[in-house]
């Protein structure tokens, strides 16, 4: 019984220091404010004939993640689009920092080591 509960204190307080680690970078209050910059973009960009939008940001993101940068993809973007694409491949880079940040925390369990997580992308 007190390994477990030993056991259930060292998981709280890993994920305590995760959610701390990714707060620190990306705030709620920015999370919150980069869903409604998605939410809009999105809505307007499809409403502007863009197809297969979230597939094309998931591409922009695994291109610049990949070594690319913002400004290259963004030229085969229409200018009027450019800005944005611009907010939502940021978001989705924010985002997909997190998640790894997530899923080395699962591994790190997993393999019952440390965490490494990854340093914060800035866009």
């Amino acid at each position: 019984m007190e390994k477990e509960l030993e056991q259930e204190f060292a998981e709280a307080e890993r994920i305590n220091f995760l959610e701390r680690y990714i707060y620190a970078y990306y705030p709620p209050q920015k999370q919150a404010q980069d869903e409604k910059w998605v939410s809009s973009f999105s809505t307007k960009l499809k409403a502007e004939g863009v197809e297969e939008l979230e597939a094309k940001v998931v591409q922009f993101v695994a291109r610049f993640l990949e070594g690319e940068t913002l400004d290259e993809i963004l030229k085969e973007i229409e200018i009027g689009q450019r800005e944005k694409f611009k907010k939502l491949i940021k978001v989705a880079i924010r985002t997909e920092w997190a998640e790894r940040c997530i899923n080395e925390y699962d591994l790190s369990i997993a393999e019952n080591r440390e965490s490494e997580y990854p340093d914060f992308i800035r866009v």
